[in-house]
């Protein structure tokens, strides 16, 4: 409960000293501001020495203020840093894993016979969607069928969410009841927490199950004439059992693929002011960092810098008023773009949940309307580029040309139905280009600030060396003057004709 409120207090005063550091006056920075920084960081100190030390006078209190002022001040620094960095990397982790829950389901919503070590490395990325009911071993337990798997599939999710809710409403009532900060912040903590762990599970199931939802819907025709369920050929289409399901996915369609972006475009409507706000408040911030890169002479660049300090601060205040959730919800999007989240739902049902109803799977038709939504969708990621840092775009674009590469692959079956299962080749070349994109994901994030900073310093060397030779050129060109030992003179000697110093 402390330690937010310290972590608060830290940001404020490296605020305060990076304006100094930027040449402001200490005139500029009121006293009040400085006032309550040193109260607020010598409660939050105090509370934390008096909930651990009951019973102790208020001296002793002040013999820990100062040790414990420098151990928490560097703990929490060094806590600030490696969230910043997790921050940062979530993001590409749901790129990452966005990409694979639209790449799995591939084979099987299009009916493509990949090769098998390619099948092997998918069955173990349905870790990633959560696919736990397909990897259980229920048939050793009892029977069973689509049916079966379809109640799991959309019940228990259900039942996970009415819980985190719930226990989000009883927070949010009991923060209400609380008469201490501490307690309060306590409860918001959970409320928070509780909303995070939600829209991480819809995160997770969406795409699997909304293609599952849309299985129900999908038949065969054989040659006595019946109509079979496609994902599991032991169900009668025309049966009274598969006719009730029939109805109850037509329902999970409504909470499920439907339901989910109305919830986020729900949440997003609840907040539109404060978004809004925040997206006035980044445009200002570019057209401010533009105005400085232009120079327009010293007053207007001290102007400009002034401004963007201003608004960095407001930025960083507004956004860090946001609910946990709604932070997870549009974190890695510029706010220009804070509804891409919605976007992204809808591109997984068009890439695996529309083309189950492309009849017979795996034809021509279903094919192309693939590789179109793909090349749409890059065309898409490539002309907004939605997130916050350049590398993550890239990322996005990167996965996204894998699914084309991967689709591309059953063209192959054009010429030969068992070409492509059979060929190796093809498929060491799909496990190669599936794993590029998190090879580039790692190194965008930790090896290449490494590269960049070894570019750099060798860079600094190779131009100091160049100043080096410059200068020994130089003084090679110039007059000498040298004493004689034997004699009280000076000579001065002129410059050799000897060619220029090229090493040092």
């Amino acid at each position: 409960k402390d330690t937010a409120g310290l972590l608060q207090v830290t940001l404020e005063l490296k605020n305060v000293v990076s304006e100094l550091n930027d040449g402001s006056d200490i005139s500029t920075i009121s006293k009040d501001r400085l006032d309550k920084l040193i109260e607020d960081k010598r409660a939050v100190i105090v509370d934390r020495v008096t909930s651990k030390v009951e019973g102790e006078t208020e001296a002793v209190v002040e013999k820990h203020l100062e040790r414990l002022t420098d151990k928490n001040r560097r703990r929490w620094l060094w806590l600030q840093n490696k969230s910043t960095q997790l921050s940062k990397f979530s993001t590409k982790l749901r790129i990452l894993i966005g990409f694979v829950q639209v790449l799995t389901p591939l084979g099987i919503v299009y009916s493509i016979p990949f090769p098998s070590v390619y099948e092997s490395m998918m069955r173990w990325l349905n870790v990633f969607e959560l696919n736990l009911i397909e990897m259980m071993p229920l048939a050793c337990i009892f029977d069973t069928s689509y049916h079966t798997r379809l109640l799991l599939r959309t019940l228990l999710p259900l039942l996970a969410l009415f819980i985190l809710f719930a226990v989000r409403w009883r927070a949010k009532n009991k923060k209400q009841q609380m008469t201490t900060k501490a307690d309060a912040d306590f409860y918001e903590w959970v409320s928070d927490g509780c909303g995070t762990v939600a829209f991480f599970l819809l995160f997770l199931i969406y795409p699997s199950t909304s293609q599952n939802i849309f299985y129900a819907f999908q038949c065969i025709s054989i040659d006595d004439g019946r109509s079979l369920l496609r994902i599991d050929l032991s169900i009668d289409c025309n049966g009274v059992a598969h006719w009730g399901f029939w109805f109850y996915a037509v329902f999970m369609i409504i909470v499920y693929p439907i339901g989910t972006p109305l919830l986020y475009a729900r949440i997003l409507w609840e907040h539109y002011d404060k978004l809004e706000h925040l997206k006035q408040i980044e445009e200002n911030l570019a057209t401010s960092k533009r105005q400085q890169a232009i120079g327009q002479g010293a007053a207007a660049a001290e102007a400009a810098k002034h401004k963007i300090n201003e608004l960095e601060e407001e930025f960083s205040t507004r956004r860090s008023e946001m609910p946990d959730y709604l932070s997870k919800l549009v974190g890695g999007f510029e706010f220009r773009m804070y509804w891409f989240e919605i976007a992204e739902c809808f591109r997984k049902l068009l890439l695996v949940g529309a083309p189950v109803f492309f009849d017979p799977p795996g034809s021509v038709q279903q094919l192309i309307y693939g590789l179109m939504v793909c090349f749409l969708i890059f065309g898409a990621n490539a002309y907004f580029k939605p997130y916050v840092e350049d590398s993550d775009d890239a990322l996005a674009t990167i996965c996204q040309t894998q699914i084309f590469f991967a689709l591309l692959a059953s063209v192959i079956n054009a010429f030969d139905d068992a070409t492509l299962q059979e060929n190796y080749n093809i498929g060491n070349l799909l496990v190669v280009l599936t794993v590029t994109p998190a090879v580039i994901g790692i190194y965008m994030e930790t090896l290449q600030d490494l590269v960049n900073g070894w570019i750099k310093e060798r860079k600094s060397s190779k131009a100091l060396l160049g100043w080096v030779r410059k200068q020994a050129n130089k003084m090679s060109k110039q007059p000498v003057l040298t004493f004689s030992s034997s004699e009280s003179t000076a000579v001065i000697s002129e410059p050799t004709n000897e060619p220029e110093v090229s090493h040092v």
